[in-house]
């Protein structure tokens, strides 16, 4: 079988004043191709096994002082 996954991710930023204070929110979904899907731990966060998907959510702050 195909031992591969699908992953499709999303993200949005706004930028609050300019590049030097910004907010992005980020998603990424995981999906296995084959319940022997060998890339479960290769990303923090995703615990894909069989034929369960995974999603990783993420809001990330970024100031510059």
């Amino acid at each position: 079988g195909d031992l591969g996954v699908t992953e499709f991710g999303v993200a949005v930023t706004y930028y609050i004043d300019g590049h030097a204070d910004k907010v992005t929110l980020d998603a990424a979904f995981i999906s296995p191709e084959d319940e022997a899907s060998i890339f479960g731990d290769a990303y923090a966060g995703y615990s894909p096994s069989f034929d369960s998907d995974a999603v990783l959510i993420r809001l990330q702050w970024q100031l510059a002082l």
